[in-house]
């Protein structure tokens, strides 16, 4: 026999003893040979017992409710002091067209917060914004893939908020 070949058996019988030595000794210790109360949190890995692994019930009992909280203050039914605006009518985008603005303002005494339009075929949006120093949203808007004019609608979420000053102390 050659050098080669014992080597190769006896690395194969030390993969096989080596394997089922862990086994048989994983099977001579069972629960009944361990003394009650011998086992301690020390002694086990982490997270290696499941719910399963116990008798009853592992959380306990639940507990009562605890205490309320304080009221808050009552908010509107009607979302008083806010609003949608839309214009007051559907304004197309000229076809072709590579920049075109359609606007809403806010009623008197209120603050733009945002807004935006919709429309059913595809347009270039250039911009979406408030209008500086105004009361108003914009929508700027180009029709450079339709050759026919597109309806939009252009909204604005309003507030009865006062708008602060801006740059000032």
């Amino acid at each position: 026999m050659s050098t080669r070949t014992a080597a190769t058996l006896v690395a194969a019988a030390c993969l096989v003893l080596g394997a089922a030595g862990g086994s048989v000794a994983a099977a001579q210790i069972t629960g009944d040979l361990i003394q009650d109360g011998t086992v301690t949190a020390k002694d086990l890995k982490n997270r290696t017992l499941k719910p399963g692994d116990f008798a009853g019930n592992v959380r306990g009992d639940r507990g009562g409710p605890g205490p309320s909280g304080t009221v808050g203050p009552r908010g509107s039914d009607t979302g008083a002091g806010y609003s949608w605006v839309f214009n007051p009518s559907v304004a197309p985008v000229p076809a072709m067209s590579t920049s075109h603005e359609v606007t809403v303002t806010c009623p008197a005494g209120t603050t733009v917060l945002g807004g935006s339009g919709f429309w059913e075929k595809p347009l270039d949006v250039l911009d979406s914004s408030k209008v500086p120093g105004q009361e108003r949203w914009r929508l700027l808007l180009g029709n450079s893939s339709g050759n026919t004019p597109v309806p939009v609608t252009v909204y604005a979420w309003c507030a009865g908020l006062t708008s602060p000053a801006i740059g000032t102390s």
